[in-house]
């Protein structure tokens, strides 16, 4: 039985507290969201309680993405070296003996990071670069512990697989707590793979671990690869089955990376990146950097004056928002500030208008995930 990172356990506890509960339907409802094929309500009970989301990292390494399934994931914790320890040779000293970065999670859809430089670090979700105590930013000398599900998804043959990770540097591949992967250490990208087979069928969701380190500067790579197991003893182990070289699978010098011939050859013999569909986020954890945009409804003057306009209106989740009025004479715009808080009862204005003068009203509500909603607008004339 897995047991939850403590980063993993506390965003298990945020949903336990903030959810009402869980809706299995076919169908979207008022305050849901899409969970793979359920719809799931994560939001508090009264529309006027904030959700709290904490601070997270969106796909630190590739990006953000246009998924908006919120069961769909990897979920981690991130640790690192304080200046003077002298750095480890392995990814569980780095986890064990390292500093956590408390009250912050990492989130992937994925792991699929070809070899490439990066020197950017970790950047939450609300723009702050996560750094250590001595306030050095995080790319070298680091761990990341990540809990997911592997699932096969419907166009996938049930049967035994064999999984392979390359990586730069360490990682370790344990599923239903047994190490499957050990490709562990201080190289250069390098191709670990498994001699074991690893059954799935459509039902299964395999409790994986992947734990990760970076030791120095300034390349990283990390790919979670998997192909159906050789008919042929033979071919298990496969002719890159401990090889590496930072040059070797991909070339870091292109924009993005491309595959040279050894990667090439991989996929030719079967092998494959876990896509995102593959990665379930645990038990009932939610990945917060799947948030849809809300949908904004009942949208209504609560006042009107010769300077001012307040709106009030609902979000079907969690949202925060500012309301931009155009002068439609001057094309003007003024801007509320952004509100405080994620809820779904909303209430805003914006003053500093001109007096009996035609304005538009439009709306920008954002989920957690940032992604952004913009209401169709609202024309008025400020009072004499």
């Amino acid at each position: 039985m897995r047991t939850l990172t403590e980063r993993a356990a506390k965003i298990l506890l945020w949903r336990i507290l903030l959810a009402s509960f869980v809706v299995f339907s076919l169908g979207c409802e008022e305050n849901t969201v899409e969970d793979g094929g359920s719809t799931v309500d994560v939001i508090p009970s009264d529309p006027d309680d904030p959700f709290f989301p904490g601070a997270f990292v969106c796909d630190a390494f590739s990006g953000a993405d246009d998924i908006t399934d919120v069961s769909q994931g990897i979920v981690g914790s991130l640790f690192y070296l304080e200046d003077g320890v002298t750095p480890y040779g392995n990814v569980h000293d780095y986890i064990n003996l390292g500093t956590e970065v408390t009250d912050v999670s990492l989130f992937f859809n994925q792991i699929n990071i070809p070899t490439r430089p990066w020197d950017r670090g970790f950047v939450t979700r609300d723009g702050e670069v996560i750094q250590t105590e001595d306030g050095d930013t995080l790319y070298e000398w680091f761990a990341m512990n990540m809990d997911t599900d592997i699932v096969l998804t419907s166009e996938e043959p049930e049967g035994d697989y064999q999984f392979a990770i390359l990586s730069d540097d360490g990682a370790v591949l344990t599923i239903d707590g047994q190490v499957i992967v050990d490709n562990d250490g201080d190289h250069p990208t390098r191709f670990g793979c498994a001699d074991t087979p690893i059954s799935i069928d459509q039902a299964s969701r395999l409790e994986a671990n992947i734990k990760y380190y970076q030791g120095p500067r300034y390349h990283i790579a990390m790919i979670v690869m998997w192909r159906p197991w050789p008919e042929n003893i033979a071919d298990v182990d496969d002719p890159e089955c401990g090889r590496e070289g930072n040059s070797r699978f991909f070339d870091s010098t292109q924009d993005p990376p491309t595959p040279q011939q050894s990667y090439q050859d991989l996929l030719n013999r079967g092998w494959a990146p876990l896509g995102a569909a593959n990665f379930k986020v645990p038990g009932d954890i939610i990945n917060m950097c799947n948030f849809p945009a809300p949908t904004i409804s009942s949208i209504q003057f609560n006042d009107l004056g010769s300077t001012y306009v307040e709106l009030m209106f609902s979000t079907n989740i969690p949202s925060k928002f500012y309301i931009e009025v155009t002068n439609l004479a001057t094309g003007e715009v003024t801007q509320s500030p952004v509100s405080d808080n994620y809820v779904k009862n909303h209430m805003g204005s914006v003053t500093s208008l001109e007096p009996f003068t035609l304005y538009k009203a439009e709306i920008v509500a954002s989920s957690v995930s940032g992604r952004e909603t913009r209401s169709a607008p609202l024309n008025f004339r400020t009072r004499p």
